[in-house]
């Protein structure tokens, strides 16, 4: 049965309507194709990639497969009782160790629940434990964290879409720790997919010394709500 948050504010709610959400799906699954690197002045790989996105609580599974003949894999995953993100040899073997500091990790992956929004825009109307508010002209999306709510900002374009979504601070892995930078996700080639409007192509940059620093490119091959 269908549930919907009902204290919406009415440019959130517009921004819903826009996207064609509605609430009535519990989930998305997506394919992607792209490039990725570890970081400034490390080499790009090509990847491919599934991802499921729970559109009623913050929870994301992306699982993508990188290096020569596709025989590395990436696992990033979140939810209410587990935060991982690993390099694995033939889907099995892991061949990096757990982060130091999981709290960070998972302030790292809730911000890219958030962000990623912009792909499972029925989030808006059936995530109760997100909190909106307007600022301007932007919208703030949050989610509790341990000692304040962990906040997006999203930038709309033109057309009232998810344009742009940044956040000031996630925890980046630079030399075996989490630094807090600058974030950026920027979205764009808008198509509709079971009545939503879903950007099709993305990029994901750190902000460094004011500069955008590009980690993340893709593009959209399928798009799916279910449930």
């Amino acid at each position: 049965m269908r549930t919907a948050v009902v204290d919406l504010p009415e440019p959130v709610r517009a921004l819903a309507a826009r996207l064609g959400a509605d609430g009535s799906f519990k989930r998305v699954r997506l394919k992607q194709s792209g490039s990725m690197s570890a970081g400034r002045g490390k080499p790009w790989m090509r990847f491919s990639a599934t991802e499921t996105i729970d559109l009623t609580t913050v929870m994301f599974d992306w699982r993508a497969r990188i290096g020569p003949l596709s025989a590395l894999t990436v696992v990033d995953r979140l939810s209410s009782d587990e935060t991982r993100s690993e390099l694995r040899f033939l889907g099995v073997v892991p061949l990096s160790r757990p982060p130091p500091d999981q709290d960070a990790l998972r302030k790292g992956q809730t911000l890219r629940y958030l962000a990623e929004i912009a792909w499972a825009p029925d989030a808006i109307l059936r995530n109760a434990s997100l909190h909106w508010e307007t600022k301007g002209a932007l919208i703030r999306v949050s989610s509790p964290g341990h000692s304040r709510p962990w906040c997006v900002e999203l930038e709309l374009d033109e057309e009232g879409r998810i344009r742009r979504a940044t956040a000031d601070g996630r925890p980046c892995m630079e030399k075996g720790k989490f630094i807090e930078r600058p974030w950026q996700g920027r979205f764009w080639d808008y198509r509709e997919r079971q009545s939503r409007w879903i950007p099709f192509r993305g990029e994901v940059a750190w902000i460094i010394d004011g500069i955008p620093s590009k980690v993340w490119e893709g593009t959209i091959t399928e798009w799916e709500a279910c449930g």
